[in-house]
């Protein structure tokens, strides 16, 4: 674990909180299909070039995990193409 992740996790068990790390939450597709979120999803799928008929769900490995809630540290290594095209996307959709 980096030392961006060591930090997060001290500073959040000090405060109390349960942390794990590095776990890996179990999303499935009927939780996605289950939300108002799947259109969404799909939506976002196909305008970053999916050419499947439905979006594939991948969930990788997560920084640390605070009872039910996953996090994921953006780091560098996260901005590449796909990254661009969302900031993009959702822009967008932003407010004037």
């Amino acid at each position: 674990m980096g030392q961006r992740q060591d930090n997060l996790s001290w500073l959040l068990a000090n405060a109390g909180y349960p942390v794990e790390r590095s776990g890996r939450p179990c999303l499935r597709r009927q939780d996605i299909e289950a939300t108002d979120l799947e259109s969404e999803v799909q939506r976002v799928y196909k305008q970053l070039g999916g050419v499947l008929n439905s979006f594939p769900v991948n969930v990788g490995r997560w920084d640390l995990r605070v009872g039910a809630v996953a996090i994921e540290l953006d780091e560098e290594r996260h901005f590449n193409t796909y990254r661009l095209n969302t900031l993009k996307i959702q822009r967008l959709f932003q407010a004037p």
